[in-house]
């Protein structure tokens, strides 16, 4: 009997059947896809509840360890908030205070806005011919305020009245009266030393030393930086007399010996922890007074962060404050490492620390160069009481120590400072913050500041090129 061939209908359903046995096997299972959801529920469940308690712990966490930093510095005895800064500017009950006087004397001042500016063109690199003609009429109508200027030179304790708990509203204009006085008390000697009168002259220049001095109590970078002019203003006055007039051995010594007194680099670093107290306050209290009361997670995060970024801040002016007392460049060195280190951090991390923290570093080097500055005029001036006593220069800076002068060494490489003649005068210098020799090559401020006020990064870059110098004609 013959076989008969299958259905080709039949064959076809059977193979696609056979097709979908494996498939339909896998799809009959269903408690994977369920046993996967279920750990990832408890994934997630666990996420959250470590994040909820990280939200939950990190003030308190954070507040740790920035207290941890608040406590070095309590310990240490350094203000940490602006009351701090009132209590330490308080005066002892009956104690005489320069700042009186000096207050009588701003008030006494009787100028028009005319020649106020006119006083302030001495800050410009080149002076007008006539300044000094000029000057003439304003410091003759002006003997009172002198005369109370040198009584408020005479007293020993000064403390501006500033009001330190009113934080960023704090005034301080005694900074800019200072300044004017530095340049009035200039112009009157050098027009004593036209006249003639050249002992008067330089004797006349004795209020700006006490000024230097009343102003190193000042507990802010700023107030420090104004010392800093101020130091210039008066330099450059000697400097200009010592060319102009014959002062005798006498005067010269006395002025070097009140310049000799000024302290820089301790003034500094206090003025920095003063600073610090200030701007903690003033950047992160606030905030945290403005902070909503409630407890939600923003405001808690918010508050983690605070206290990250002032711990951040606190760090970072201690390890500029201690690099400002090595030598130099490390000190450079070290004070802007520390600066970017704080700032490299994220920024939602370290914002308000990049905006208040302070380049110490830069402050550091215009304390550097005024120390330098100071040097190489109490050299200057000792200089011509040896010519004054001698009759003549001495042919080197050892014979002027020999002699019984004290000779200050280079303030950034801790060297000799260097000495010349130069026609019937001499020049003095010292290699400055580059550290060479560039043969007693003044710096020229690029703008109407003076040197020792000029303190933009590009003119800070700029005087990296020339040496600090004192130089006289005669």
């Amino acid at each position: 009997m013959a076989r008969s061939l299958p259905n080709p209908l039949g064959v076809l359903v059977l193979m696609l059947w056979r097709r979908r046995e494996p498939q339909a096997q896998t799809e009959v299972e269903p408690g994977r896809f369920f046993r996967f959801w279920r750990w990832t529920k408890r994934v997630a469940a666990a996420l959250a509840i470590a994040l909820a308690i990280g939200v939950l712990a990190a003030p308190t966490a954070t507040n740790r360890l920035l207290e941890k930093e608040r406590e070095r510095i309590r310990a240490a005895g350094e203000p940490l908030t602006c009351a701090d800064l009132v209590r330490m500017q308080t005066l002892p009950p009956g104690t005489p205070n320069a700042a009186d006087v000096y207050q009588q004397a701003f008030d006494a001042l009787d100028w028009t806005p005319e020649e106020e500016e006119l006083a302030g063109h001495w800050s410009a690199q080149e002076l007008p011919p006539d300044w000094v003609e000029s000057m003439r009429p304003v410091v003759e109508s002006n003997e009172q305020y002198f005369a109370l200027l040198e009584r408020a030179a005479d007293i020993e304790a000064c403390v501006f009245p500033v009001d330190w708990e009113k934080r960023a509203d704090a005034e301080e204009p005694h900074l800019a009266h200072l300044r004017s006085a530095a340049r009035m008390l200039t112009a009157r000697a050098l027009i004593l030393a036209a006249d003639g009168r050249a002992e008067e002259a330089l004797q006349g220049c004795g209020p700006i030393p006490a000024m230097m001095q009343h102003l190193s109590q000042e507990p802010t970078v700023v107030g420090q930086l104004v010392r800093y002019a101020l130091i210039s203003i008066g330099i450059r006055g000697v400097e200009q007399l010592l060319s102009q007039c014959d002062p005798s051995a006498q005067a010269c010594r006395e002025l070097c010996d009140a310049f000799g007194e000024v302290e820089l680099s301790e003034s500094f670093r206090e003025a920095a922890k003063g600073e610090r107290a200030w701007a903690r306050e003033v950047a992160f209290d606030v905030v945290r007074e403005g902070l909503p009361r409630s407890a939600n997670w923003g405001v808690r995060l918010a508050e983690a962060r605070l206290n990250i970024d002032e711990w951040l801040y606190l760090r970072a002016m201690r390890e500029q404050m201690q690099a400002s007392a090595l030598p130099w460049p490390e000190a450079k060195y070290r004070a802007r490492a520390a600066a970017e280190r704080a700032e490299s951090m994220p920024w939602p991390i370290c914002v308000t620390t990049t905006m208040m923290l302070p380049y110490l570093d830069r402050v550091a080097e215009s304390c550097r160069l005024t120390t330098g500055r100071l040097d190489v005029c109490q050299i200057g001036l000792a200089l011509r009481a040896y010519q004054a006593e001698h009759g003549r220069y001495p042919d080197s800076l050892e014979e002027l120590a020999a002699d019984g002068w004290e000779v200050p060494r280079d303030s950034f490489t801790d060297e000799p400072y260097r000495y010349r003649r130069e026609g019937d005068g001499f020049i003095v210098w010292g290699a400055g913050m580059d550290l060479d020799d560039d043969g007693g090559k003044p710096f020229k401020p690029s703008s109407s500041r003076t040197a020792g006020e000029a303190d933009s990064e590009k003119e800070s870059e700029a005087k990296r090129d020339y040496d600090i110098v004192f130089r006289c004609s005669r």
